[in-house]
């Protein structure tokens, strides 16, 4: 769907509800590796080492119509035109959200630092967020199925858009507990490596 070279994969990570109707959520995934030398993370880090950045921007396919309108004379009918026919002429990607994680090789660390949706399309409760779900749990997949070694994730406990609380139980639902002050987290096992 993309055609910039930035972006190094694109994936249907499955179905959720915006603005009350169904859509196929897809994430085009940009992937890089660097040397660090020294790296503050919100869990212990090696000081040195190589990481891989993960961005990717969640998005849906809208269909692109193109109508031919005849225009009439408003004084005769009311009205200024009508349409004589429609014709679908492809689709248009509609970016909804953001997410971006590094991976900390030596580590064995996945840090999921952001996975949202854009204001329009974000429900005040994240815990009642079917897209939301959908997107964090699908951003998810894609970094284990990429960072085959890792042996935890973690994430910031805080979203300063949702309450503490609210984003706390969030995270809890998807199996994440706090491992430090700043840090929620979870260990992952060779069963969640497969690519889904």
């Amino acid at each position: 769907m993309y055609t910039d070279p930035y972006w190094t994969d694109d994936a249907e990570i499955g179905i959720a509800r915006l603005e009350g109707e169904p859509y196929g959520i897809r994430l085009k995934l940009h992937e890089s590796r660097e040397r660090y030398i020294e790296s503050r993370e919100i869990v212990e880090v090696a000081r040195r080492g190589e990481r891989v950045y993960y961005q990717a921007r969640p998005y849906v396919l809208l269909p692109e119509i193109t109508l031919t309108v005849g225009l009439t004379h408003p004084e005769v009918s009311g009205r200024i035109g009508e349409v004589l026919s429609g014709e679908y002429t492809g689709v248009r990607p509609l970016e909804i959200g953001n997410a971006q994680a590094w991976y900390y090789v030596e580590d064995r660390t996945l840090v999921l630092w952001e996975c949202l949706l854009e204001d329009r399309y974000r429900q005040e409760e994240p815990s009642g967020d079917e897209a939301l779900r959908v997107l964090w749990e699908g951003f998810e997949r894609f970094l284990l199925g990429h960072a085959l070694e890792a042996r935890r994730i973690v994430t910031p406990n805080w979203e300063p858009l949702y309450e503490q609380r609210a984003w706390q139980g969030f995270l809890g639902e998807r199996g994440y507990g706090p491992v430090t002050r700043e840090a929620f987290g979870k260990e992952v096992g060779r069963a969640a490596h497969r690519p889904g």
